[in-house]
This record gives structure tokens, sequence and C-alpha cells, in this order.
């Protein structure tokens, strides 16, 4: 696109106010050459990412992806020596992932995460506005837009149609284009601020996307989004930005920090007095007080967390949660203002009801009539994952719902991932899922990038795995742990320019497949079917 073509769209369409009509803008800018990628996705996914409560359209959620570069940032009082100030800061490109909200009475976009190559803006725009800034490499060429950060990119290209628009009124598009506040939530607290400029006029556009390895390292979920339609715009100019003004949000006060000695002594104390215990006990009774003992160590400090929502939802709430429910989401759990999103119907109660049978029969009936005990034991083992995991958890999850608790299976269907990525990042376990999420790879996302934050998810989820399974065992050490480190190299060769090329479709299916399930002899190694799972059946009767 020309300037001409840039200045011209500059004296078109009517001046579109915020809501507020008091906006004290502190700083002006243009913002030129926006490309914007829009994809729905299910409320009940992308709600627990979202710290406000999602502006729905047809019923469902959108986030968009959006491109575009910052012109002449200046303060909105000063003139030119103010502006000369600004320079630093004043013009570099933008790419921000953002979805849509309802807060404080307004209607607007929150951003979940936003890459910028400038390091001085990067230090100012958290702390100011709460952005949730990252640093990146980015090159817009004309439709094209390449972003890097470390060793994930995010590349694609608009091809724009002919003719240009306005957004209707009542429309989706209007829905997706025409925002004037906007949301942030930085350590749990909330911001908002307002914008004032000319609607956007805009073309639609064909997006062929090459590699969003990017935006799925920081936000696994995004695998489940399905592209929708996009925008290309020249852009708008003179947009006034106001000032940010505290806003309460879903995780706010529950974001408030715990006192470090009460969220995590019983974590240390709990595993520690299993460990005491391993040569009085059998080896599987070990297993299960190990296991227990972090599972409720866990399950402690996530309550700590959201022990304000913890005192408004009533102390039946709260001991649900902690001795009634197997996920580690305290805040949707707790907070009473938080709705199900997932339908327990008939059909989904059915579901669940024939997976648990399934897995009782799997555990008590087919170990008997296998010759082989090693074999039966395996059989055995699937049994009983099948009968929690996939079968009683979700009645658990259905019970709550239809008492109103916001409870979300902890398996989001696995067998319908499409890559490796998305099992261990959005469909499995989505109790392990919440707590890495929230204790590892966010903290570390931030100073090391994502794929070393995977590596240390993956790394100590192995490692966890290796004191709940080798340990017990007395044999078997560092052999889970290799397993988890087999999955973290599986996705980065998905990341890879050979992956995302072949590992597409059916192929990709396939390859997470034979990634989970080839290597499981190492997760669940001989030494431990014949010491704890065998003599565990036996116990109850299975075999």
């Amino acid at each position: 696109m020309t300037t001409t073509t840039l200045m011209a769209l500059r004296d078109t369409g009517r001046f579109e106010r915020s809501d507020d009509t008091t906006i004290r803008p502190w700083f002006t800018a243009d913002w030129r050459d926006a490309v914007f990628v829009h994809c729905a996705i299910d409320p009940a996914i992308l709600q627990p990412q979202v710290p406000y409560e999602l502006d729905l359209w047809d019923g469902q959620a959108w986030v968009s992806l959006v491109a575009f570069t910052q012109h002449r940032l200046r303060p909105a009082i000063g003139g030119r020596f103010a502006a000369a100030l600004m320079w630093p800061v004043a013009t570099h490109a933008f790419l921000n992932l953002r979805t849509y909200v309802r807060a404080g009475g307004h209607r607007g976009i929150c951003f979940l995460a936003e890459w910028i190559p400038n390091r001085l803006a990067r230090l100012i725009g958290p702390r100011l506005y709460g952005l949730p800034f990252h640093l990146a490499r980015l090159d817009y060429r004309a439709m094209r837009r390449d972003v890097v950060d470390h060793a994930e990119a995010l590349r694609f290209t608009a091809i724009e149609r002919a003719e240009f628009h306005s957004a209707a009124s009542a429309t989706l598009d209007q829905f997706l284009l025409e925002r004037y506040t906007a949301f942030t939530c930085r350590e749990g607290r909330g911001r908002m601020f307002q914008i004032r400029h000319k609607p956007w006029t805009w073309r639609r556009c064909d997006v062929a996307v090459e590699d969003d390895g990017l935006i799925r390292s920081f936000a696994p979920w995004f695998a489940l989004a399905r592209p929708v339609c996009a925008h290309a715009s020249a852009g708008v100019f003179d947009v006034e930005i106001g000032g940010p003004k505290r806003v309460p949000t879903t995780f706010d006060p529950a974001r408030a920090p715990a006192s470090t000695w009460t969220k995590w002594t019983p974590l240390i104390v709990l595993p520690v007095a299993a460990l005491l215990l391993r040569n009085q006990v059998q080896a599987w009774t070990f297993m299960w007080l190990l296991a227990l003992a972090v599972y409720f160590g866990c399950k402690w400090a996530t309550w700590r967390d959201a022990r304000v929502l913890a005192r408004r939802a009533g102390w039946q709430r709260s001991l649900g949660y902690l001795f009634a429910w197997p996920g580690m989401d305290a805040r949707a759990f707790l907070d009473p203002n938080q709705r199900p999103n997932f339908a327990c119907g008939f059909a989904a109660f059915a579901g669940a009801l024939a997976r648990t049978c399934a897995g009782l029969l799997l555990l008590f009936a087919i170990p008997r009539y296998v010759p082989d005990a090693f074999l039966g034991g395996w059989g055995g083992m699937l049994g009983l994952i099948l009968l929690l995991h996939f079968g009683f958890f979700d009645l658990l999850a259905l019970a709550w719902q239809a008492f109103g608790v916001r409870a979300e299976p902890i398996m989001r269907s696995p067998t319908r991932a499409r890559n490796l990525a998305e099992f261990w990042g959005v469909r499995w376990n989505r109790a392990f899922h919440d707590l890495a999420r929230e204790w590892i790879f966010r903290p570390l996302h931030r100073r090391t990038g994502p794929v070393v934050a995977s590596f240390v998810v993956f790394l100590t989820s192995g490692l966890v795995h290796d004191a709940i399974i080798s340990l017990p065992a007395g044999a078997g050490f560092g052999l889970p742990t290799f397993y988890f480190l087999v999955q973290f190299l599986g996705i980065r060769v998905e990341r890879t320019r050979w992956g995302r090329r072949h590992l597409r479709g059916v192929a990709g299916r396939l390859f997470a497949v034979a990634m989970t399930t080839l290597p499981l002899p190492l997760l669940f190694h001989p030494p431990f079917v014949g010491r704890v799972i065998v003599p565990f059946l036996r116990a109850i009767a299975s075999l």
C-alpha cells in the first residue's frame, strides 16, 4: 500500500469515540498496515486462561492475532519536545494475541500476549499498562508476517481481496474490530485503558499460515482454535490512548500471594512422612502413600492461593475441592461466580458411566484370564487408568457441574489430539497441566523463552513420575524421566521445518500415538509392574 492510500483513509469514516467520552489521552500514535486473523474457540477451553468474563459471539469465544506497526507514539501534551523524548520507543512492529471480554461495564479486548522487538518498550509497557510484552524479532514485508521468539516462530502471508469496507453495526466484523477498551492483567492486578480513533477501514483477506509454533508454545490451547476470517487494513491514525485504571478480575484478589510457609509446608512434610514409612509397608502401599502425599500437598498449595475465593464459597465447597475433586484449578472451582461450560446431559453421563464400567471390567475381570501375571499386571494397570481418569473423574465433573460448580474434566478427549504438542498441552491430565503452567512454565517463559520452559516442565514431570514409580519398585530409576524427555524431543521434531511439513493430518495423529504409546515400557517399566502393580492387583483380588 502506498502512502497516498494511507493518508486518504484518514479522511474517511466517522469518528468513533470510546465507551467513555471523558477519555483524557496520555499518548497518541498511528497504527499502520494491520492484519487481523480471527479464530473461534470453545469458551470452556479459553475462559480459564482469561482473567475477565468472555464476550461471546454466536456462543463462541474468539481469539485474534493482530500484526501491525506502531508509528510516532508521542505524549498527548508537550508538543515536539515531548515527542522527541519518545523516539526510542515511538516506532516498531507489534504482534498481539487478544481475546474479547466484558468487565467494568465495558466490552473490550484482553491482551493475552504481545511480541515486540524494542527492549526499552519491553521494560516500560508492563509496568505502566500491565501489557504482557515479550521480546521477539519481527519482520513485516508487505503482507508477509515473520515473528521469531527464541526458537519458536509465527509466519504467515495475507492476500488481500479487492474491496474496502467499514464494519457495520451488529456484525461479526464490528464485534471483532471496533473495540475501544483494552484490558490487561499482570501479577493478578487488572487494568483497563480506553482508546479513541476512527473506525477501521478494511479488506477481507486470505491467510496462509506456515508456522504457528510461537503461539502454540505460549498458549497450547490455541491448537483447538478454528480460523474463521481475516482482515487487512491500511491503519488508523492519531489514535488517542487513555491512562490505565484499576479494574477487578476473576483472579483478583484470589491471586494475593499466600504465606510461603503455610503454602508449601504440606508439600514437603507429607512426602517426607511417606518416605519414612517406606520400609514398614508393602511396595504398592508405599506407592499410593507417596502419590497421595504429593497430590494433597499440591491441592493444599492451590487452595491456599485461592483462599479469598474459598471464604466466599464456603467451607463445603472447599472440602469438595480438597477431597472430592481431582483437578487443580482452585480458582475456577471455588469462585461462586463461575458457571459450568461443559454440557452435562444424558449422553455425557452415559459415556462416563460406560468408561467406568469398562475400567472395572479391565481391572477385575480380564487379569484373571491372562495366564501370565506380568501381562495381567499391564491389563489391570490400564483398567485402573481407564476407571479413574476417564470414567470416575468424569462422573465427578458432571456431578459438580450439575450443582453449578465449574469442574472441567481433567482429560479432554486425548485420542482426538492432532499432534503431540496438542496431546500434552491441551488434552492430557489437565490437573498437572494447570500446576505446570502456573508454577513452572509461565515464570520461566518470561526469562528463558518457551523452549527452556517446556523442557523444565517435562523434566519435572519425569522426576515426579520417577519418584512415584521407580522408588517403590526399587529399580528402573531414570526410565520415567527418559520417557518424558522423549516426549519433549518429539514436540521439538514437530516444530522443525520437516515436522511442520510432514507431520500434519493423519501423519501428525499417528506420530502422536506412536510417541506416547511405543515408549510406555520406559514409563511403566518391568520392575514397577512386577514388584508394585502385580502385588497390588493380588491384594484387591484382581489377579
